[in-house]
């Protein structure tokens, strides 16, 4: 008996700490995406000033771009935050946490799609920096990774939960 009091204490303690993870990731990325739309609407406004009909469409490029990212990822951070509340619970093999799973992956890909496209556009602009394409591709393969790895999840976990159904149904 206290071995599963000390087993469930651990996983509690477990996924707290990955929901703090979580926390901590969205605080730091929002402070970034912040920064980064400074930028970009420092930098548009100099471009408008210039009348520049290319750098203000990439300049708007670059700020769509790191929305839609933002919007992604917090996507993905609040569903991995919800079901590692659900976790905790010992509720591993739900449809709740399949779907969690799912707008993981979509998330991701998501994120990791639009970096990828916007990645090769900025490759056309003259004033690009090879190190932001370089932090877009690698940002753009991360996030497709993790995106796929989240798919595979999700799929492990449907036969899972369908198991598990199936189980509790002969019980």
């Amino acid at each position: 008996m206290a071995e599963v009091i000390d087993m469930n204490k651990r996983t509690n303690m477990v996924f707290t700490l990955l929901q703090i993870i979580a926390v901590v990731i969205a605080a730091v990325g929002t402070a970034v995406a912040v920064e980064l739309g400074i930028i970009g609407g420092s930098l548009l406004s100099i471009f408008i000033g210039k009348q520049n009909g290319a750098d203000i469409a990439y300049a708007l490029l670059g700020l769509l771009t790191v929305s839609a990212v933002a919007g992604g990822s917090y996507v993905a951070l609040y569903q991995f935050f919800t079901m590692c509340q659900r976790l905790k619970h010992g509720t591993a093999f739900t449809a709740a946490n399949e779907k969690a799973m799912h707008r993981i992956a979509l998330g991701c890909g998501i994120s990791g799609a639009v970096l990828g496209v916007m990645m090769v556009a900025f490759m056309f602009y003259q004033g690009a920096l090879l190190a932001l394409i370089e932090m877009m591709c690698l940002l753009s393969v991360a996030y497709l990774c993790v995106g796929l790895v989240a798919y595979a999840l999700e799929l492990l976990l449907r036969r899972a939960t369908a198991i598990q159904e199936e189980n509790d149904l002969t019980i």
